[in-house]
């Protein structure tokens, strides 16, 4: 405990330091070892004054949110300290550097004068885990900066940089010393000061205007998903109106009720489960040992250009390699275009797109891709083709360079095999469906060595990409997973359901769009390949009517918003419930004796498309082609839209109970029949439920 915080002399100025790697985060053991820090201070009345600082790359950036599902967290040691740090009659100082951010600021705002770094940040973004700052930050912060920018800062969890602290009144000044010496200098000058020492529970909170709050309320109720936002402007509200000590209470009743909501436990499920996404066995030590600095793309069309234009908008020096010169103009032209979408040459950004550009040269000759460090396959949905490729890139890559391929739906190990580098070898899938947009899924062979999932997964985290490790499955984990959860949306479909009531349900749930109008944007042509493409493959189901609705759609060139009808009827931008769609639908049923029904409940819907999803998640589990759940539950969240307030899948079924799971899908197929097992669990769903146990207690073992 004693090296988590070090108590020392300079002169007649206390020195107290928090070296607590790699972020000074406030576990309780740091704030037990900074308690007892603070009372050798209290215990020394010939020091001065107190300078605080942290040893490292950043002041104090948060507290340890693991210690929040301990069944003893008490907020109360920490604001019991921070009440004893500012009540002091002696000048305590804080020099801020890297992050200051949650407890950190709160610790800082205790303190009575602040010095930082001019390249500090200082924020309170509990919001962003369902929480409020716990620690008197909702009451101290607009004490020193006024409601309108507390109130920015924890409703949207901003930063903000040192310019605007300081012109707030959140940082006294601004030194460029290090921490130690801007800690110590500023407090031996407090110290010699007649200036009554500042202390921000004693200052007035100014009063916002008359309609500050009514406004804050209803931005604040725009987002009822988020209890805390409404929590901030409570406590805020309470700030400016009570004394200190009553809006104390207010914060720490609203914190203890947040902590254990739903939401926030979601949240905070999702803020751990997206740091480890990067730890392979075997590879996470490996990160630094091959770097990525040069890539080739071979390809046309829209997913060679979206390779492209990721490397290149994270400043990645790439050669596009396209079958001839009239293509290869057509494709430099088209990736162009894209980065431009919506610049003008006025445009700011006009001129970073330009320097972009300059980081692409174009060939149609292999032999020009032999200084690439990664050499990536993105050419038509073609078995045959693809392997033809990968053997070419073999060849021309240079010894040690990694070649992958961007294909959806193709057998990884087949092409790393045909690429005669198959330790070397990985699938790269750029996802981009209803999401973030910014899901990487790094497919492993069965061959891929550790160092070459490590040197991908770094270059993804370059390209600004949260990357994914998938196993060698059809459909890898968000192709597979949605596909069983589109396979409902066509059967509820032709049971009765409308495209209006299904996406209705999903929107209602948390997804940003529903289903069937995710598939109109996408465009049905493309949706009914990559069902063809599973036919091809053999892993059809022996079922007739499997996804039907989107092949019969796709051959009346009914391809959604492109032709102005899908699963809607489009007028520009407008959509509304096609006539003609229905009359397919009993078309359907009568062709496979579906008997429809004129009313399907919400909940049906819901639990037919979720709980399906949940159960072949845990068939990618069992098989390893996850390496755990939590990092199911981020992909569906970046890369699908699941609302990040439900945590994922996995989550959200470990929460409803992985019994109750198992019941409605037993209940279903009961009722539908279960033929061709769609409504079988999972055996690892079974076997965790009967032992009690839950997703996140499983992790496949890689031999």
């Amino acid at each position: 405990m004693a090296s988590l915080v070090q108590f020392s002399r300079e002169g007649t100025v206390g020195v107290l330091c928090i070296d607590n790697p790699p972020v000074n985060a406030l576990s309780p053991e740091t704030i037990a070892a900074l308690s007892a820090a603070f009372a050798e201070f209290e215990a020394a009345p010939e020091l001065v004054a107190l300078a605080v600082y942290c040893a490292g790359r950043t002041f104090v950036a948060g507290g340890d949110i693991s210690s929040f599902e301990r069944p003893d967290f008490s907020a109360k040691p920490y604001n019991a300290l921070l009440a004893r740090i500012e009540a002091c009659t002696r000048p305590v100082v804080a020099a801020l550097h890297g992050t200051v951010l949650g407890g950190g600021l709160e610790l800082a705002m205790a303190c009575h004068y602040r010095v930082a770094h001019p390249a500090t940040r200082l924020g309170l973004p509990e919001v962003n885990l369902g929480l409020i700052p716990g620690s008197l930050g909702t009451q101290r912060l607009p004490r020193l900066v006024g409601a309108s920018l507390a109130l920015n800062m924890m409703l949207n969890g901003t930063m903000v940089n040192v310019a605007q602290a300081e012109s707030s009144g959140l940082v006294d000044a601004v030194s460029e010393l290090s921490p130690k010496d801007a800690a110590i200098s500023a407090a031996a000058a407090h110290a010699d000061s007649t200036r009554e020492i500042r202390r921000a529970s004693k200052l007035p909170a100014p009063t916002p205007g008359p309609d500050f709050f009514v406004a804050a309320a209803a931005e604040a109720s725009k987002h009822a998903a988020y209890p805390a936002r409404q929590a901030i402007v409570r406590t805020l509200k309470a700030a400016v109106e009570l004394p200190f000590s009553e809006g104390e209470q207010v914060e720490a009743a609203e914190f203890d009720a947040l902590r254990n909501s739903a939401e926030s436990l979601a949240l905070r499920h999702l803020f751990f489960a997206e740091r480890e996404t990067t730890k392979v066995p075997g590879a996470s030590k490996l990160a630094s040992q091959r770097r990525i600095t040069r890539v080739a793309v071979v390809g046309i069309g829209d997913r060679c250009q979206t390779v492209v234009t990721s490397l290149l908008k994270a400043s990645v020096p790439t050669t596009l390699v396209a079958p001839d010169g009239v293509s290869l103009q057509r494709e430099l032209e088209q990736v162009r275009n894209a980065l431009l979408t919506g610049c003008s040459k006025d445009d700011a950004r006009f001129s970073k797109i330009e320097k972009m550009m300059s980081n692409l040269r174009g060939s149609v000759s292999l032999a020009d891709v032999g200084d690439c460090e990664l050499l990536v396959e993105a050419i038509h949905e073609s078995i045959d083709l693809k392997q033809e490729m990968c053997s070419r890139l073999g060849e021309a890559a240079q010894d040690g360079a990694i070649v992958a391929t961007a294909s959806v739906f193709a057998d990884i190990d087949v092409l790393a095999r045909a690429s005669g580098r198959p330790q070397d070898f990985v699938g790269l899938h750029f996802v981009h469906l209803q999401g973030k947009g910014k899901l990487l899924e790094v497919v492993r062979g069965a061959n891929t060595n550790p160092e070459t999932l490590a040197a991908v997964l770094r270059l993804a985290s370059g390209l600004g990409r949260t990357p994914i490790v998938a196993g060698n499955s059809y459909g890898f984990i968000i192709y597979r997973m949605m596909d069983v959860y589109l396979r409902e949306v066509d059967a509820l479909l032709v049971e009765g359901a409308t495209p209006s009531q299904i996406d209705g349900v999903v929107e209602g749930f948390g997804f940003p769009v529903g289903p069937c109008r995710m598939l109109d944007l996408i465009g049905l042509d493309v949706e009914a390949k990559a069902v063809c493409a599973r036919r091809a493959s053999g892993l059809f189901p022996a079922d007739s009517s499997y996804r039907v609705v989107v092949q019969r759609l796709a051959s009346l060139e009914n391809l959604g918003q492109k032709t102005g009808r899908g699963y809607y009827r489009y007028r520009g931008r407008e959509h509304a419930d096609s006539v003609s769609l229905n009359s397919l639908l009993e078309q359907v049923a009568g062709e496979f004796g579906i008997q429809r029904r004129s009313e399907i409940p919400e909940e049906e819907i819901s639990e037919r498309l979720l709980y399906s999803v949940v159960n072949e998640g845990a068939r990618i589990l069992e098989e390893g082609a996850a390496y755990r759940s939590s990092d199911i539950d981020v992909a569906w969240m970046v890369g699908v839209g699941f609302p990040d307030y439900r945590g994922g899948p996995m989550f959200m079924a470990e929460q409803r109970g992985l019994s109750h799971v198992i019941d409605r899908l037993k209940q279903y197929g009961a009722s539908r029949g279960d033929e061709h097992g769609y409504w079988t669990p999972a055996p690892l769903l079974e076997s965790l439920a009967t032992q009690g146990r839950r997703f996140k207690d499983w992790q496949f073992s890689v031999a």
